[in-house]
């Protein structure tokens, strides 16, 4: 059995096989270096220690035990030119060289690290993320349904709207204030900075979902979204982008040219007056394609397998 450690933010909870995961009990108010030196003490009873970026960019320059010092859903978000950028790309590129192994939730993540960072592409593994799914879940498309957007980070708004104007159908964004509140158009409703449970509402009132992509991101963007709206069984369209070519089938999904809203506004003009029976056979593959591949079972053991790998127990 190999027994890890996990910090308080870990997001999974697993159960059996080879892998047994304990908690670092914590909380977000307690300080960032109490909690560091907490994991360190703790670290020596585990063979391998998981942590998100909040810790590991100082674990990471320290690590001293035998234990492995593994990151998980590692993402290095954009920085511009600015001396914030500098001195955080120079902290995380010393602390990688204390990790055994940092966890990314795409395959073009590793090139783009391995190449950013200045460091092995060994460094990285490949964990896709899951989203919880059933036959109950699968709801298809909505026959008189809208076209539905979401999502923050990494999204291109910008060719979204500028497709809207080429058609004449109805649509929902939901997505982050600013960038789309001052925008009005007819059959346009944009909401911002809601419940999970009223965005999952919207979703499944969907008959297609659109996916607009910033290419100039450059890492994992969009996946959660793109796979629950498979989950629910409805088509996709997303912008082809290397990152998101993991979580899409090509049987469900149309991918369309980053930066460009006139070949998107015909993309969703196709689709969503295509025939329904289209529709519904899109969806159920969609559906069918995350159920095998990203569901919490598949995900479970893929990644008590990379675990596994890195303690060296295949």
């Amino acid at each position: 059995m190999i027994r890890a450690l996990a910090d308080e933010y870990f997001p999974y909870r697993f159960s059996g096989g080879t892998v047994s995961i304990s908690r670092c009990r914590g909380s977000s108010a307690a300080q960032t270096l109490v909690q560091v030196a907490k994991l360190l003490r703790l670290a020596p009873r585990y063979d391998v220690l998981l942590v998100c970026r909040k810790y590991g960019k100082y674990l990471g320059w320290i690590w001293p035990h035998q234990s492995k010092l593994v990151g998980y859903e590692f993402i290095y978000g954009r920085y511009k030119n600015s001396l914030r950028g500098y001195i955080s790309r120079f902290v995380w590129r010393r602390a990688i060289r204390g990790f055994d192994r940092l966890f990314v939730q795409a395959r073009s993540d590793i090139s783009y690290y391995s190449e950013f960072f200045g460091v092995s592409g060994s460094a990285f593994s490949y964990v896709p993320i899951c989203v919880p799914v059933s036959e109950s879940s699968c709801i298809g498309p909505e026959s008189d349904g809208y076209v539905f957007s979401a999502g923050r980070s990494g999204r291109d708004y910008g060719s979204l709207i500028v497709a809207l104007k080429t058609v004449s159908v109805p649509c929902v964004i939901v997505g982050p204030k600013g960038a789309l509140e001052p925008i009005s158009l007819g059959g346009l409703t944009v909401h911002t900075d809601i419940p999970k449970e009223r965005y999952l509402s919207f979703l499944q009132g969907a008959k297609i979902v659109v996916l607009p992509l910033d290419p100039r991101w450059k890492v994992s963007a969009g996946q959660v979204v793109a796979l629950e709206a498979q989950a629910f069984g409805k088509p996709l369209i997303v912008t082809d982008v290397p990152w998101i070519r993991d979580y899409v089938s090509s049987k469900s999904t149309i991918l369309v040219p980053p930066n460009d809203g006139n070949l998107l506004g015909q993309a969703i003009k196709d689709l969503y007056n295509a025939p329904f029976e289209r529709l519904v056979r899109m969806g159920r593959e969609a559906h069918e394609f995350v159920a095998s591949n990203f569901s919490p079972f598949e995900f479970q053991k893929r990644f008590k397998n990379e675990i596994a790998r890195v303690v060296g127990r295949e």
